[in-house]
């Protein structure tokens, strides 16, 4: 039957005939069963942001798409097949040993990045373990195998001289098992006129009530919007000590883009043992299997733990978690036994692995004003302090996608139940406990998110991370979220969020963290354009009747970024502000940014080798990793109310008391100079000692945070932000050439690392 086959009809240069004498072959044969090759080469379909449509693929009959149709069905594809005119020019893979699997020429790369892009859509759209791809060149064939940790890829074999190879995989992929063809059997589609379907859309349109009071309306709306996003429903399981557990699921509320790697998905969940309870947050992964890497799960069920001093404040609550059994990347075995003499496999093992958890959470980037903002991050502090002290933990992958908002229930003495936002540290997957810290890499990759990883470790790829790096990566939290959503008078966000978040020197291959970060923290002063960054207090808007008989001036406005600074000249170049513009009334967060950077400035003139780079090393910039802002931050009259309950949940903090060897700072403070290092003298080291000493204390630089915004009345009580100031299509200068790297290797970046793409920002 297999010999049968005629391929010979199957024209060798491009068309429509290519694809429907290919998928006339296939069908008119007996071996598919219950599936049918369909053409689709002019149509993505309706669900695809993208244009990515595939020329042909084989699907279930019941699901393949119409005459009508005729579109590429991405949620229901079960072999992915392209098909290309040149069997040499147009293969992105080669054969020779001697030379590596990913051939190197800009058409064979591009089309290395193209069945990348459709296997990634696989992933997404369905619920997979791994997918298949055919790849037709001419006359010539090769047959792929996608997962989470790299591609198994055939030998090139002509299909027309030996169609038995081919119609062999055919008749073999007919006969597999779902699971075979890598579909997850943990994950259960949840059809329309189920129970389980109306339980969802009534969670979604029902408020949770306790004793009658609404609580998580910020996690029902999540849902309800993941139900909108996605017309295919899961029920996901999750099998831990205690048995296995169900919980209800639309489209994911993050997505780790890439194909290798983690591949990280959350979502807004129902847990069906409390159908009606409170909304839970579920992480799906495929975590990097290693014997000293502990499962997530495990460190926070340590953290909860009644051991040490009792559970870890502020951050999540474990559910219930575990491994998806049987399920294993197998691409890294291939690769060891095609290179036994090897010591080493580049490829890693990744296992699938649920975690869930009970708070659902905003994004920082929802806070309302500034005093929120900082008390939310010293809550973040206080947890690593906690975390590190007295279980023994370092989180070692501090950033702004870790540390969330999370609207917390609070019985009021009247017996009432409010909301109260505190912040929570999440993402503890990469953490490290402390008798760990001191033996090395577990992995080869670096740990961290490349904007918030501090300059000394991008400096160091093999540095160790230390209390003081993660504390580094606070302050540049507080940086990013204030130079996008606080008034200042830098007028180019994006080219400032390019060097300082994204910045990197390409030495050798090997990418180090750029100049800006690395000079900020060098000379402990937040300059650009070699002027001084300066924020703002937005003024309070008058009332709305005004605003609508014109009777609010201009100063009153939200004016957005100021245009100059104190140096007589604004930070692109431009003539200087006028006196009006000069006279804004100064943040308070300049204070704060100052002290902070003064600790900072100690540490590295003290405790960090000096950066020493090449000469003829290329500065480029990257991409930024931007959090969702799909959530309206709070009103101003819920942040009066919530401040003197911060400043209560956070009084304790008050007791680490920061050095105050320097007076608050003054408006002359913030004209820019040109920072040196001269020798010290005996007092200014002791100063510095003693600075950069507190900077490796979490109670210290949280105590920092507490002093600086509740010791200063000038701090806003009304939303004192203001919209998004980085364009929305804001690219890097060198995205397109870091995504057409990250594109020429089907491994792709590093997930824990991710210098080159936004996709790789939160490495999950």
């Amino acid at each position: 039957m297999l010999q049968a086959l005629d391929f010979t009809e199957v024209p060798q240069r491009l068309g429509n005939n290519v694809y429907h004498c290919m998928a006339t072959c296939l069908n008119k044969s007996s071996i598919l069963l219950e599936d049918v090759v369909v053409v689709t080469p002019h149509n993505p379909g309706p669900d695809v942001s993208t244009n990515e449509k595939t020329d042909c693929g084989l699907y279930k009959v019941k699901d393949a798409p119409t005459k009508e149709q005729e579109h590429t069905k991405w949620a229901h594809i079960e072999l992915v097949i392209e098909c290309k005119v040149e069997e040499t020019k147009d293969d992105p893979f080669e054969d020779d040993e001697k030379m590596t699997p990913e051939a190197s020429s800009e058409e064979r790369q591009k089309n290395l990045a193209q069945i990348m892009g459709y296997a990634r859509n696989v992933f997404e759209y369905q619920k997979r373990t791994h997918a298949w791809t055919l790849l037709v060149l001419g006359s010539f064939a090769r047959i792929a195998r996608w997962d989470r940790s790299g591609i198994i890829v055939t030998k090139k074999f002509d299909y027309v001289k030996e169609p038995a190879k081919l119609g062999r995989f055919f008749w073999r992929f007919a006969r597999m098992t779902a699971e075979q063809r890598g579909h997850d059997s943990t994950a259960e589609l949840i059809e329309e006129s189920s129970d389980e379907y109306k339980l969802m859309v009534q969670r979604a349109n029902e408020p949770y009530t306790r004793d009658g009071c609404i609580l998580g309306e910020h996690a029902r709306k999540m849902f309800a919007k993941s139900l909108v996003e996605s017309s295919r429903w899961w029920r996901l399981k999750v099998e831990d000590e205690s048995g296995v557990r169900t919980f209800l699921v639309g489209a994911p509320s993050f997505v780790a883009s890439g194909l290798a790697g983690r591949a990280t998905q959350g979502y807004v969940a129902i847990d069906e043992t409390d159908p009606y309870g409170q909304l839970t947050y579920l992480k799906d992964a495929w975590r990097v299997a290693h014997d000293r890497i502990q499962q997530e799960g495990q460190t926070l069920k340590d953290l909860n733990s009644e051991k040490d001093g009792g559970p870890v404040l502020n951050v999540p609550t474990l559910l219930c978690h575990g491994d998806v059994q049987g399920q294993v990347t197998a691409s890294q075995e291939a690769w060891k036994r095609q290179h036994p003499d090897e010591a080493e496999c580049p490829l890693k093992t990744h296992h699938h692995y649920r975690l869930v958890v009970k708070e659902v959470c905003l994004p920082m980037s929802d806070f309302g004003n500034a005093y929120e903002l900082v008390s939310l991050v010293a809550f973040c502090i206080d947890a690593h302090s906690h975390a590190f002290l007295r279980k023994g933990y370092l989180h070692r992958d501090v950033s702004v996608g870790n540390t969330l908002i999370y609207p917390e229930p609070m019985l009021t003495p009247e017996g009432k139940w409010e909301e109260l936002r505190i912040g929570l540290l999440t993402d503890w997957e990469l953490a490290k406990s402390a008798h760990d810290i001191s033996e090395g890499a577990r992995q080869p990759d670096r740990t961290g998110t490349w904007q918030f990883k501090s300059a000394s470790t991008l400096a160091d790829p093999r540095k160790r991370i230390l209390v003081q790096d993660d504390m580094e990566s606070f302050f540049h939290i507080l940086l990013y979220l204030a130079i996008r959503y606080l008034p200042h008078n830098c007028r180019n966000v994006g080219l400032f969020m390019d060097q300082y978040f994204d910045g990197h020197l390409e030495i050798d291959g090997e990418y180090l963290g750029g100049d800006l970060k690395w000079n900020t923290m060098r000379n402990g002063e937040l300059a650009f354009a070699q002027a001084k960054i300066t924020f703002y207090i937005k003024e309070k808007p008058v009332n709305i009747l005004a605003q609508a008989s014109g009777a609010l001036s201009a100063t009153t406005q939200n004016p957005g970024p100021v245009q100059g600074s104190d140096q007589g000249k604004s930070l692109d170049g431009q003539p200087a502000p006028t006196a009006s513009a000069r006279s804004r009334p100064l943040h308070p967060i300049n204070d704060l940014f100052t002290e902070f950077l003064r600790r900072l400035k100690a540490h590295y003139t003290l405790r960090v080798r000096h950066r020493e780079v090449a000469e003829t090393a290329k500065a480029a910039g990257g991409e930024d990793s931007q959090p969702p802002n799909v959530h309206s931050f709070t009103q101003e009259e819920s942040l009066k109310k919530s401040k003197a309950k911060l400043k209560q949940r956070l009084a304790h903090l008050s007791q680490s008391p920061t050095s105050q060897s320097t007076p608050k700072p003054t408006p002359a403070a913030h004209k820019s100079s040109t920072p040196l290092h001269p020798p010290m003298s005996d007092a200014q080291k002791a100063e510095a000692e003693a600075l950069a000493e507190e900077l490796g204390v979490q109670t210290k630089i949280a105590g920092l945070l507490y002093r600086w915004s509740n010791e200063d009345e000038d701090w806003p009580e009304y939303i004192d932000r203001v919209p998004d100031q980085l364009e929305p299509k804001y690219r890097s200068n060198v995205e397109e050439r870091a995504a057409d790297q990250a594109k020429r290797s089907a491994d792709g970046p590093p997930e824990s690392d991710a210098r080159p793409s936004k996709t790789s920002r939160r490495m999950r």
